[in-house]
């Protein structure tokens, strides 16, 4: 990533949470347009106040194959292990409390984010979505077949 940053103009920073990839991205590149997706309303707001501007475009919203709503299943606000799937097996080696709080969050697709900000190019694409990775790059796969989309870095 800091051999990569510093040549790159438009990053994505998918699962974003609150925002400390992106606060580590532009310490390496402070010229970076950051697109930053959370969907947790209270982890959003965190994100927010930390980043929101021009320089970094803050997105209440998921990445996933398709635009729509889904479940997310939350261990704590501004937790890392929040997830579209339920987790088990975090409670006894990790001393997680269980995922007790479910909500509603809104998704759409990478591709449709594109059009409708009229985005042609993303320098690097930073995926982190407790699980749900293949889902955002299935709603990538205009973009992909492009071209479009020249690094990315998923867990």
């Amino acid at each position: 990533m800091p051999a990569v940053l510093p040549q790159c103009a438009t990053v994505f920073d998918v699962g974003a949470n609150i925002g400390d990839w992106t606060a580590l991205a532009l310490e390496i590149n402070p010229k970076l347009k950051i697109h930053c997706f959370e969907p947790r309303a209270a982890t959003f707001q965190r994100l927010q106040a930390r980043h929101g501007g021009i320089q970094v475009r803050c997105n209440n919203i998921g990445l996933s194959s398709l635009s729509g709503e889904l479940t997310l299943h939350v261990f704590a606000d501004g937790s890392e292990e929040n997830s579209i799937y339920r987790r088990q097996g975090l409670e006894d080696g990790w001393g997680r409390t269980p995922q007790s709080k479910t909500g509603l969050v809104r998704v759409e697709t990478l591709d449709g984010y594109c059009q409708r900000v009229n985005l042609q190019t993303i320098d690097f694409l930073k995926v982190d979505v407790e699980g749900h990775e293949l889902e955002v790059f299935k709603g990538a796969k205009r973009m992909l077949e492009n071209g479009a989309i020249k690094r990315i870095q998923f867990e």
